[in-house]
């Protein structure tokens, strides 16, 4: 088991239904419609805002991109490593009092689910330009990071184009 990650580009609503309608009415394993759950009554509100997902809703999508980021306390490794290089402190900290950190880079992810929720609209932004923003750092810096910081950054420049991250 681990941190699977799917980011979508280009998603167009084609239907609402619940998930028992969705098993029977459409194919949960195609590769063309998403169902993506955790909308409705996601403790991550803000993560949501400024996107284009509605509960219950079925989507297609022009591009996808997937990669497993870690067993799960492989990714918390990952994350704890990016909040110290980024913020100089562990995510607890970020975790205790989210207000003192909201406006400092990669919140959004530090201040995050590790198994399994959505990030579009304003936070997708957000996170795309502080990934955008130190790149170069990371890489000179923090070679530990950049195989999986890589992949999310890829991830958010498709989730910013009307898409979403998905983390499974």
């Amino acid at each position: 088991m681990g941190l699977d990650i799917a980011a979508y580009r280009g998603i167009k609503l084609i239907d609402t239904c619940d998930m028992e309608t969705w098993e029977t009415k459409h194919d949960w394993k195609s590769t063309t419609h998403i169902w993506p759950a955790y909308v409705d009554g996601s403790p991550y509100p803000k993560h949501l805002e400024g996107g284009s997902l509605v509960p219950n809703g079925v989507y297609t999508y022009e591009e996808a991109v997937g990669f497993r980021a870690g067993s799960y306390s492989g990714y918390n490794n990952w994350r704890e490593a990016l909040s110290i290089f980024a913020l100089g402190v562990r995510p607890t900290k970020v975790w205790n009092d989210p207000a003192r950190f909201q406006d400092r880079p990669f919140y959004y992810l530090i201040n995050f689910s590790d198994c399994e929720g959505i990030i579009t609209g304003n936070a997708a932004k957000v996170l795309l330009a502080d990934f955008d923003a130190h790149s170069e750092r990371v890489h000179a810096l923090a070679p530990g990071l950049v195989h999986t910081y890589d992949n999310f950054h890829a991830a958010f420049k498709l989730a910013v184009q009307d898409g979403f991250v998905y983390f499974l």
